[in-house]
């Protein structure tokens, strides 16, 4: 199996919380890395010189310095933060899609029929009738065609 159907799976399954977590690991690591890189000083383009990782990785170095390296380590650990946000999501997925819900559909998307096949019946209400159900929520859009087709001409 490759990364990209691992990702399609673990979003399907847990919707908008996969990506939120992920993003926020994402967003971790590349401060860590960053802040890591400016206190301890390194010369990011004498670095790469050193290891000889190649010409155009050195000319990154050279122009976009410290930032750059940054994402280019950040976009290497990718498999590492899939690894962390895998045990993470059965326990954070329902409570960060319940928040996430009126979000993910005030944009268009709707719950996947499997995913919303399998949540939980939601309790009967007492009195209340504005009672929704809350189901995990993935990324299938319901895009109407004349929303879709209709682009602002100058």
């Amino acid at each position: 199996m490759s990364i990209w159907s691992d990702v399609q799976t673990l979003s399907a399954k847990y919707g908008a919380a996969f990506f939120v977590v992920v993003q926020g690991l994402g967003w971790i690591t590349y401060f860590m890395i960053y802040f890591s890189l400016v206190f301890f000083d390194i010369d990011v383009a004498s670095y790469v010189r050193y290891y000889n990782l190649g010409a155009s990785l050195e000319a990154l170095a050279e122009q976009g310095g410290v930032a750059a390296l940054s994402f280019a380590l950040n976009r290497f650990l990718t498999p590492v933060r899939l690894a962390i946000a895998v045990p993470l999501m059965p326990i954070m997925a329902p409570a960060i899609n319940a928040r996430l819900a009126p979000i993910v559909r005030a944009l268009g998307f709707t719950p996947a029929p499997e995913v919303a096949a399998t949540a939980a019946p939601a309790a009967p209400a007492a009195s209340s009738a504005k009672t929704a159900k809350t189901v995990p929520v993935s990324w299938s859009a319901d895009v109407p065609a004349a929303a879709a087709g209709s682009k602002k001409k100058d």
